[in-house]
């Protein structure tokens, strides 16, 4: 099934919209979520994606939304809406994938993960300064991550982390060793030169899936 991805800035604003909507039918905290306040994330320069599958019509169908960090004490100094209200790094040493939300409709053909390794092929390229990429996942939704995309336990559990959804805990899972094994994959064919001058987001996405 062919599916493409737009960073949160290339998104028209009318689909600004969808993907709101998108995002409210799957976490109860959003409610007060606006059109308005993705566009602001875009124009800080959050690294974040949209999903779009031409088969199920010219909206987006799924949203990845991440924000860099430089250690995992900042995780524990407040919910998910501060965490969304941070200033964007420049030079990240995490970058933690905050929401992996999919539309009903495209629920069942992968999105999901493979929104997740458009996060990954981003880091890979353009954030040599990441060493960790992890997932900010509910509590009862983190078998999704383990036991079908192959992700790894972080080790980090934050109660109360999604204040009104109906899971508030938090426990974080890692994709660390698929962006090590990108990055190797990325380095084996460039060589000494950096696979963003090779290479654009979409292929590097198509190599390391």
């Amino acid at each position: 099934m062919n599916i493409e991805f737009k960073s949160l800035p290339e998104v028209p604003s009318l689909h600004l919209l969808k993907l709101v909507e998108i995002l409210q039918e799957s976490w109860g905290h959003l409610e007060n979520l606006r059109a308005a306040d993705l566009k602001e994330r875009a124009d800080r320069g959050q690294a974040s994606f949209a999903a779009y599958v031409p088969s199920l019509g010219e909206q987006p169908q799924g949203i990845i939304q991440t924000i860099g960090l430089n250690s995992v004490d900042q995780l524990y100094k407040g919910d998910y809406h501060y965490l969304m209200n941070l200033p964007c790094l420049s030079n990240p040493k995490i970058r933690v994938c905050i929401d992996v939300t999919s539309a009903e409709e495209a629920r069942g053909i992968g999105l999901a993960q493979k929104l997740i390794y458009v996060a990954i092929s981003n880091v890979a390229m353009f954030e040599p300064s990441v060493d960790r990429i992890l997932t900010y996942t509910p509590a009862d939704a983190v078998g999704l991550h383990i036991h079908k995309n192959g992700a790894k336990l972080a080790g980090i559990k934050i109660e109360h982390a999604r204040p009104g959804h109906s899971e508030p805990t938090v426990i974080m899972t890692e994709y660390t060793e698929k962006l090590l094994e990108s990055r190797q994959l990325l380095s084996t064919i460039c060589g000494p030169v950096p696979p963003k001058e090779i290479f654009n987001s979409a292929e590097a996405y198509q190599l390391i899936q």
